[in-house]
């Protein structure tokens, strides 16, 4: 599991353990959770995690250039529809 991918809370807890620790009783939303850690292991950049981490950015810029071009037109009155009853 990545470290990003969890509940930030859990995600801290996590990079402050050392393998084998447990941690304390903690509250997550309506829940108490009590994490130990088994393993660390260092994240490695193969090619799908490559191809993942470059499709998240290129589509955060995607994004942010959508929003910087859109603009917002005047409301613009339709016309009515015909409806039967």
């Amino acid at each position: 599991m990545e470290l990003n991918t969890p509940h930030p809370k859990i995600a801290q807890i996590l990079a402050a353990s050392r393998p084998g620790q447990l941690s304390p009783p903690t509250p997550i939303g309506d829940w108490w959770i009590i994490l130990r850690l088994e393993k660390y292991m260092s994240a490695q950049l193969d090619d799908n995690t490559r191809q993942r981490l470059l499709n998240e950015l290129f589509q955060g810029w995607l994004m942010a250039q959508v929003q910087k071009s859109v603009t917002l037109l005047p409301a613009q009155t339709l016309p009515e529809v015909a409806t039967e009853n």
